[in-house]
């Protein structure tokens, strides 16, 4: 999905669940990936029928982080504000980024889930932005890139909030400044060995 690759990512999300248990972790995964994929695609009435299906599956997951590959009810409600996004509903999306925010904080080792917590912080942010809310939105960019973590991937969403925030409030000094600390991530992490 964030290679921009939405058909693919439908297409390797359906082709899972035709051979996934009906019902555990792999299924509720599998049919959340359909719905953020029909949302990054702008299909409204395919995320809510995809996202209604997997709420259906829910009612036995935890309320957070359970395992690397497991499902949790935070990372569903991650996948959600995504996919809020992706459709333009930057209100709920927001509302699902800081449910699954205060879920992740409220975790102590070893069930601490980094990168988790910083993708919905970044959801967040992208909501402000939208929400016209800069200042707040660079605050929650800049936490994410505070966490514990940080993956290449973290960075190339961190880069889509920057370009975000510098085409809405091209003259924010915040904004500015948070474009100068994830392009300083990259370069650290473009010159850091892979161990």
């Amino acid at each position: 999905l964030y290679d921009n690759r939405p058909l693919d990512a439908l297409t390797a999300a359906t082709r899972g669940l035709a051979v996934a248990p009906r019902s555990g972790d792999a299924s509720i995964r599998l049919t959340a990936q359909v719905a953020r994929a029909q949302a990054c695609l702008g299909n409204a009435e395919g995320f809510a029928d995809a996202a209604r299906r997997t709420e259906a599956l829910c009612s036995s997951l935890t309320v957070c982080w359970s395992g690397l590959f497991r499902a949790d009810k935070a990372q569903i409600g991650s996948f959600n504000a995504s996919s809020y996004l992706w459709l333009d509903r930057p209100r709920e999306a927001q509302s699902a980024a800081l449910d699954s925010i205060s879920h992740y904080r409220s975790l102590e080792a070893p069930a601490v889930a980094p990168t988790r917590l910083a993708v919905a912080e970044l959801d967040l942010a992208l909501a402000q932005t939208a929400l016209g809310e800069p200042d707040e939105a660079v605050r929650a960019g800049l936490s994410a890139l505070g966490g514990e973590r940080l993956v290449h991937a973290i960075v190339g969403r961190a880069e889509y909030l920057g370009r975000e925030l510098r085409r809405r409030h091209p003259a924010r000094p915040s904004v500015t400044e948070f474009l100068e600390r994830v392009h300083g991530l990259r370069n650290t992490l473009e010159s850091t060995p892979v161990r």
